[in-house]
Formats: C-alpha cells, structure tokens, sequence
C-alpha cells in the first residue's frame, strides 16, 4: 500500500534473471533501469553499484538460478 510506485504511479522495476548464478544480459537491464530512473527523475546509482548489489544478492543465495528484482 505504501509502494511509490502505488501511491504516485512512477515505481520502475527490473527482474534480472540469473541461471547457474550468471545474470542474464546483465547489461542490456542496467541500460534499461537508468533509462527509466532517469525517465521518472528517480536518483539512481552508478551502474557499478547495481553490479555490486546484484552480484551480492546472488552470493548470498544457495540456489544457482534465481531472479533478481529491482524496485526503486
């Protein structure tokens, strides 16, 4: 109910999936996710940043295909 996205009708999100703990077209939904960040004048971080959290998310999980979802 308190989601931005809800309330103010702007919420970006990205799913990127992740098969034997690759990220699919890692790339191509970063490119995305600043393009639509940008689009809802969202402040967003470095895509090196998002790099590093996805990596993370990933390290932490025990399963070798997963999705990992962004909201902002």
């Amino acid at each position: 109910m308190l989601d931005r996205g809800f309330i103010f009708g702007d919420g970006v999100y990205e799913l990127v999936p992740v098969y034997s703990r690759c990220p699919f077209r890692l790339e191509e939904h970063l490119v995305r996710l600043e393009r639509s960040l940008s689009g809802v004048r969202s402040a967003t971080v470095s895509p090196a940043q998002w790099r590093e959290f996805i990596y993370r998310l990933i390290d932490a999980q025990p399963f070798d295909d997963q999705g990992v979802f962004t909201s902002r």
